[in-house]
């Protein structure tokens, strides 16, 4: 630019005085040869004009450098002046517009030069100048139309000496200033097409201020654009001096900032860095120091296709040069994948990345990084598609056997996806590792890690540990779970550098859940012990070594077993090879010969297949394998893997196979085998196929097939050529048992069809012979078989028995292509239903007709001419059923008729048509119904209810789908009856009830009773039925019935019909009836009324009964016998009041029993589907008596006392608890005597007898006391009484027997036998003058007392009375009147007298006053006749139950929570009765049976459209004695 200033100048001068252009030009060529000379260049000129106002247009201006190259060639170059500014500053050029068109300049650098030519042109004007020193400047506006610029270097090699080759140049720059040899300029645009290295280039446009200078070259506010990049920002490149230039890569240094938008193609980058050899596009913000190759980049990011990479200070060193390239940050954030940095970054740099960390698919890396030729160090977390992990990595010579250290922290890492181990799956956990390589079969690695999971085979294993060694494919370590589900260890060694693999190991099994293993199947199996593993294998067939298992523990829901050691042995000799398997107690077995295990199965099934199943197609196995085996199962071990196997103890399968000849000689016995249902027990097979006839025997004592029994099962198969025929006979059903004799064929047809034929066949049902192909014909009888087809067709199978023939053809191949016909001929079909069949149902009938059905796509064809007469359930005569069926072809319709007739008269009529338009024919059938008798419906509610009775009429009509109509229509059910047979309850619904009928097509039908009144037929109770009979089939019923009544019948049992519990209960409440007939649930929530009375026999034991000796049935050998409702629940919840009875059977042979009236509320009782009862609750008895039998001499009836109660938590009903008090009352006369006290005058003792513990096992406390003698003697009496158990039991019997106690005295016994005799009397003669006064309030005792000389007593008539003048006041009173005279003992008459007053509100006896006189005599001696002592008394009794001392004085309730129930009208503010009021006679609920009899209509009803539901609310009573809890 120097010498072209210095010429325009020069220029300039000479255009002011000259303006002719010849002189101009001439003038030019001077000043030129003088610009030459001067500075040693050679430039030319070939025209000037220079026009007045300072205009210069030079053509051919030309340069040519120190080779004589001319580099400079500009065609025309056009300069406007300012001549102002030149006058006023002439070293100062102002040059408004400079335009240089078509330039073509060369810059070049000759080899072994330094600096360009170029730049030796300018340094030429500058030593001039700095010889001269001046400050010359030049300024103005610069265009470059359409020019060339060529820049290259000789000193470099190829391609790369041509930097620049630009065409098409076109510059524009304002503001141009050229000063000491500093250029600045604004690049207002700039491009061109280049070329460089065989590539094109175009910059589109590069813009920004420029700045020029021996020390940078700056590009600020830059705006640089080709075809692929954009740069937005400013580019600084700064040198020491120009020569740095030739070391552009480590001397020039950048500077460089990228702001938004800023993009680079790689193919840019590649014109500087040759190696760049992608395309990608990134986009890229940041700041850029250094040189190429020692570049800090500052604030990175950079994105692009499949890659970012974000960094605050990123290093590169030796960019430019791949082998040495170093690449370093603390803080490198990088989300991208292996192709993705692949396809984006260059070859150099993507060829060092492992392809290993493909498998990890997009990656997220933050942490520190860093790349240098020999090592790669990561310390950062890991976010991969395969899991995530925190990682501090060392890879070492990655370039070549790479070495790695360090720890990885994994957090759900996908290992299978690593590794490619198909067993493997997700992992957590620590792992520290160090190693060389990456190929397998040279690796070595140490590790050591704990992962909190490891998935391993489809399982997942929690707390894992590995410390080992992997080198050249061997491992040898350690390798341990503790997992709920698995504890186990590895020790030892496993070499997979070649198969087969080799494996020594010892390992200790803590426990295998084997269901989650997926080796047992709902089986909860449990497995422990210690396995030693010393063996090779790479398949079942190179398996050789030892596996033996030690103290091993298995269990299952099965069993459990534990085995001390057991083996599995493969060894081999030669070509032999052993296998032996060892579990002792369990399974023995051995193969033993030339063969393959892994073909054992396929090698066994050619041998049965190809002679036995003619479609068998033979598998492949290698010849010359001939080897035997031998397996004895000694207990069933299968079973407790997979429930579905039984295979019995002593089974032995004992054979050998040749492949050569494909034969299997073979021979199983056991006691059962079975698998999924199919069992056979006892079986003998015994195989040959060598033979040529009977190849297969098969002998059982019976098969069991999905719920099909077979007897007595025989079977012989022998093929003949293309054919299997089979002989088979056995048995089905025991009671009734049909017998099979079958002769059967296999073989196929010419289409290949599997054919299933019968040869001349019996089958014996119920003592009838049928004949199967009686007439042996082979082109009939047979089952035509396609499975691929799956097409099945029946060719004339054809039954005969007598007169009595069933032939049956048809085919099947769809739902819309199938046929079937059958014909029937004198068809007897009580002989041929099977009476186990049916059960308790029993068919009768002879049935003649056809019935053909034709379907295909477009029609359904049936045709049905059908009569069975005589037609009978359960011996139950319906009467004759007639069908008609035939098909209307122009309306495609099938018309229907059917009656059944009972004594000629029609019950039943049905008429209609099946309609085939649709795509399921349909149904619309009309049935009437007229006096059909209900009771063939018993046949089908058998299980629950018998004696139906009644009649059916009505109208019915169905509709729908043939296969599942819509139904509905109105039945008149007549004088309908049943029994509840379990109840023995029998109910009528008298008149016509109307019930309405229904069932939609896909759901369930019900019958409905709304309100449908009913009475027992035995005592006339009355109650109402609402609910459904639903059904799906009629053979199918389900009971959903609630019954309201105020006072019915609802049990009525006895012993027969339940020997454990029974009695007759009349209830009010709500009960239900739910369920099948056979499975029915029985709930009620009822109270029980008056007139119940029920048992609950604790010594049900079965006898038998011979002649006149009674034999007890061991428990072990009782018979079986239907004694409850098996598959029924009962759920009651009862209240009950005094009036009902209950029994407590101890020994239904004796008769030892408690009868007594109680209470209860809300007692729960439920009984099973299998007989077991349950209780939960409290009965409290009232009143009644204990029956003591079980000493017959000792025969008494004891009272039960109030208080007693049984008592039920829930459980069994034998396992209640016991606390029943009862007492019996004797006077005695040597209470003195037998206590050594001497005089005492005649005493009432109470005996008692408290029953404890439960009703299965109920234990006995026999107590006496004395009521109204003094604690003195009370005290006495306990000491001796109790002090010895044997003689407590004499005393107690003696007094109970005869009335006195066992003393020394001889007298005792015949006194006692005496008093016996006349009490007996007494008793008797009492007991017929109460029955006089019954009803009066007053009760009458009479008893004979013995006297006790000792005692000083005689004997005495003794009159008890008790008088009940209100309920308030009671009287009781005895009057002891001597028999005889004797003057040494007592002879004066006793008096005793006790009035007790109820002053309770309630008049319960909670608080009464007691007033008494009796004599006192004990111990005092009677001299002189001064007669009895009286004693004379009052006193106040006070009963309450309490918690707290505070309640003792609680405010009574006002009403007794388990009295029976008040009407509704009784006013609760009732004042009690007055101090004499007389109790009113109770009502009675229960009608005598001369009233039952005479007048039923007065029995308990239940208002027309009015049903009770109420449930009487009753809270517990707790009256008695004070006592403290």
């Amino acid at each position: 630019m120097i010498p072209l200033i210095v010429v325009l100048t020069l220029l300039l001068t000479a255009m002011i005085a000259i303006q002719i252009p010849t002189v101009q030009t001439k003038i030019a060529g001077y000043a030129v040869k003088e610009l030459n000379e001067t500075f040693q260049t050679e430039i030319s000129v070939d025209r000037v004009h220079i026009d007045f106002f300072g205009d210069i247009n030079l053509n051919g201006v030309r340069a040519k450098d120190e080779k004589g190259t001319q580099f400079v060639d500009i065609e025309r170059l056009q300069a406007k002046l300012s001549l102002t500014g030149l006058i006023m500053e002439p070293n100062r050029i102002a040059i408004r517009k400079l335009n240089l068109y078509q330039p073509k300049v060369q810059v070049i650098t000759y080899k072994g030069d330094s600096i360009s030519n170029f730049i030796s042109l300018v340094n030429k004007f500058s030593n001039k100048e700095n010889q001269e020193p001046s400050d010359f400047k030049l300024r103005g506006f610069l265009n470059v139309m359409d020019g060339e610029l060529h820049i290259r270097n000789e000193n470099l090699e190829g391609y790369k000496q041509d930097w620049v080759d630009a065409k098409k140049l076109n510059i524009s720059i304002e503001d141009f200033r050229l000063e000491n040899n500093e250029i600045w300029a604004d690049l207002k645009s700039m491009n061109f097409e280049g070329k460089r290295n065989g590539e094109d280039y175009i910059v589109e446009n590069l813009a920004g201020n420029v700045h020029y200078s021996d020390k940078e070259i700056r590009v600020d506010e830059m705006d640089f654009k080709t075809e692929d990049s954009y740069l937005n920002g400013h580019l600084v490149l700064s040198y020491d001096s120009m020569a740095d230039m030739k070391d552009f890569l480590n001397k020039v240094n950048w500077d460089l900032e990228l702001k938004d938008d800023s993009k680079v193609n790689f193919k840019d980058i590649r014109y500087f860095v040759d190696n760049f050899d992608k395309n990608s596009t990134v986009e890229v913000l940041g700041t850029v120091t250094g040189t190429l190759n020692d570049l800090k980049i500052n604030e990175l990011q950079l994105s692009g296709d499949g890659a970012f990479i974000a960094a605050n200070e990123l290093r590169i060193y030796d960019m430019t040069d791949g082998e040495n390239i170093i690449i370093d940050s603390e803080s490198l954030k990088m989300k991208t994948s292996y192709r993705g940095l692949t396809d984006l970054l260059p070859t150099f740099i993507a060829q060092r990345i492992p392809d290993f960390i493909d498998r990890f698919g997009t990656m997220d890396y933050a942490g520190d990084f860093n790349l240098d030729p020999v090592r790669i160090n990561l310390d950062g977390y890991a976010m991969t598609a395969l899991g995530d992990a925190d990682m501090k990595v060392r890879l070492d010579d990655y370039r070549a056997t790479m070495r790695y250290e360090g720890t990885v922290i994994a957090d759900d890492i996908n290992l299978k996806q690593i590794t490619e181990v198909q067993e493997l799956g997700f992992v957590s956990g620590r792992v520290e590792f160090d190693g060389v390589g990456t190929d397998i079969k040279t690796l070595r690695l140490n590790a050591e890690g704990k992962l909190e999971y490891l998935d391993l085979m489809d399982k997942r294993y929690q707390n894992v540990a590995v410390d080992g060694r992997l080198e050249n494919q061997k491992f040898n370590g350690i390798f341990s779970i503790e997992d709920p589900q698995l504890t186990a260890n590895y020790v030892g060694t496993f070499d997979f550098s070649r198969k087969p693999y080799q494996l020594d190991f010892t390992s200790k099994v803590g426990y295998i859940n084997l269901d989650y293993l997926g080796v047992t199947k709902d089986m909860n199996a449990q497995f422990r012990g210690d396995i030693r593993g010393d063996f090779q294998f790479s398949n079942l067939d190179d398996f050789l070594g030892e596996i033996q298992l030690n103290d091993v523990y298995f269990s299952s829901k099965i069993d459990t077993l534990e085995i001390a050691q057991a083996y599995v042995l493969s060894s081999k000799n030669a070509d032999i090879q052993n296998l032996k398997l060892d579990i002792p107690g369990y399974l023995v077995g051995e193969i033993n010969g030339k063969y393959r295990l892994s073909q054992l199965p396929d090698a066994i099934m050619n041998t049965v297949g190809t002679t036995t199943l003619m479609t068998y197609e033979p598998k492949a196995v290698d010849p010359d394998q001939n080897f035997n085996f031998y397996f004895e199962v000694q207990q069933d071990l299968f079973s407790m893997f997979d429930e579905k196997i039984q295979i019995a103890p002593g089974t032995i399968l004992d054979g050998s196979v040749d492949t050569n000849s494909n034969t299997l000689i073979a021979e199983l016995s056991s006691g059962e085998i079975g698998y999924d249902g199919i069992n056979i027990y006892n079986p003998l097979i015994n195989v040959d196929t060598s033979k040529e006839t009977e190849q297969i025997y098969v002998r059982s004592d019976s098969l069991a097939a999905k719920g099909v029994m077979l007897y007595n099962v025989n079977v012989h198969t022998t093929p003949i050529q293309d054919s299997l025929l089979v002989k088979t006979d056995f048995q089905i059903g025991k009671e009734f048992p049909m017998d099979f004799d079958l002769n059967l064929f296999h073989t196929t047809d010419e289409n290949e069809n599997l054919v299933f034929g019968f040869s001349p066949s019996t089958i014996v049902i119920d003592e009838n012979n049928w004949y199967l192909n009686p007439n042996n014909d082979s082109s009939s009888n047979r089952v035509i078989v396609n499975f691929d087809k799956n097409y099945y067709e029946l060719q004339g199978l054809l039954l005969e028995s007598e007169d009595q023939k069933l032939l049956v053809d048809g085919h099947y191949a769809s739902n819309t292509d199938y046929k079937l016909n059958a014909d029937l001929e004198n068809l007897d079909l009580a002989k041929i239903i099977p009476k186990g069949l049916l059960g308790e149902l029993k068919i009768d009938g002879i049935a003649n007709g056809n019935i053909d059905i034709v379907r295909t796509e477009n029609e359904f064809k049936p045709l049905i001419e059908l009569t069975v007469g005589q037609l009978a359930l359960n011996e139950y005569g319906l009467g004759d059923l007639g069908m008609n069926g035939v098909y209307n072809v122009e309306q495609n319709i099938f018309d229907l008729e059917l009656f059944l007739e009972q004594e000629q008269v029609q019950v039943l009529y049905v008429n209609g048509f099946i309609d085939n338009k649709p795509e399921t024919p349909e149904l619309n059938l009309v049935a009437s119904l007229d006096d059909l008798n209900f009771k063939f419906v018993e046949s089908f509610l058998a299980a629950a209810m018998s004696n139906m009775r009644g009649m059916v009429s009505g109208n019915m009509r169905f509709t729908g789908p043939i296969d599942s109509p819509n139904f509905e229509g109105m039945l008149d059910l007549k004088d309908l009856g049943f029994t509840v047979d379990y109840l023995n309850v029998d109910y009528s619904f008298d008149g016509i009830n109307t019930v309405p009928v229904s069932k939609q097509s896909g759901g369930q039908g019900f019958i409905a009773l709304d309100e449908v009144h009913f009475r027992d037929t035995k005592y006339n109770s009355k109650g109402e039925v609402t609910g459904q009979l639903l059904f799906r089939d009629f053979a199918s019923w389900f009971l959903n019935l609630s019954f309201n009544t105020k006072n019915l019948l609802v049990m009525d049992t006895n012993q027969t019909h339940n020997d454990l519990f029974y009695g007759r209960v009349f209830g009010a409440g709500a009960f239900e009836l739910f369920g099948p007939p056979e499975k029915l649930d029985i709930s009620a929530s009822a109270i029980i009324n008056d007139g119940s009375e029920f048992t609950i026999n604790t010594g049900a034991t079965k006898v038998e009964t011979a002649s006149d000796l009674v034999r007890f049935i061991p428990e072990a050998d009782v018979v079986e016998e239907e004694t409850g409702p098996k598959g029924m629940n009962i759920d009651l919840e009862i209240t009950a009041y005094p009036s009902t009875t209950v029994n407590l059977i101890f020994d239904p042979i004796s008769g030892d029993m408690v009868t007594a009236n109680g209470s209860t509320d809300k007692l729960k009782f439920n009984m099973n589907r299998n007989g077991n009862m349950t209780i939960d609750g409290t009965y409290m008895l009232e009143s009644g008596e204990y029956k003591l039998r079980q000493v017959a001499l000792l025969n008494r009836d004891f009272n039960i006392q109030p208080g007693s109660y049984v008592s039920w938590d829930g459980g069994s009903a034998m396992d209640a608890t016991l606390s029943i008090k009862a007492t019996y009352e004797r006077t005695v006369s040597n209470v003195g005597e037998y206590l050594g006290a001497g005089y005492s005058q005649i005493y009432d003792v109470v005996l008692g007898i408290n029953i404890m513990e439960t009703l299965d096992d109920p234990q006995m406390e026999f107590t006496l006391t004395i009521p109204k003698a003094g604690t003195d003697v009370q005290s006495m009496i306990d000491y001796k009484f109790n002090l010895d158990p044997d003689e407590k039991m004499i005393q107690f019997g003696s007094v109970l027997l005869i009335g006195q106690f066992m003393t020394n005295s001889d007298s005792v016994l015949t006194a006692g036998a005496t008093s016996t005799g006349a009490g007996i009397a007494l008793k008797q003669l009492g007991g017929i003058i109460e029955s006089i006064i019954a009803g009066s309030g007053v009760s009458l005792d009479l008893d004979y007392v013995t006297g006790s000389e000792l005692s000083n007593t005689s004997d005495r008539f003794k009159t008890g009375l008790t008088v009940d003048l209100s309920p308030r006041w009671t009287i009781n009173g005895a009057l002891g009147v001597a028999v005889g005279s004797t003057s040494n003992l007592d002879n004066n008459t006793t008096v005793e007298t006790e009035a007790q007053w109820d002053i309770s509100r309630n008049m319960d006896k909670s608080i009464v006053v007691n007033f008494f006189t009796r004599p006192t005599n004990f111990g005092v001696q009677n001299f002189g006749g001064a007669g009895n002592f009286q004693s004379v008394g009052a006193g106040i009794i006070y009963k309450t139950s309490f918690d707290r001392f505070s309640e003792i004085f609680k405010k009574e309730e006002k009403s007794d929570p388990l009295a029976q129930p008040i009407s509704d009208s009784e006013d609760s503010n009732e004042e009690p009765p007055s101090l004499f009021d007389l109790p009113e006679p109770e009502k009675q609920d229960s009608i005598s049976e001369s009233e039952k009899q005479s007048a039923p209509e007065k029995s308990d009803s239940i208002p027309e459209k009015e049903v009770s539901h109420h449930s009487s609310s009753t809270k517990a009573r707790k009256n008695g004695l004070v006592r403290f809890k």
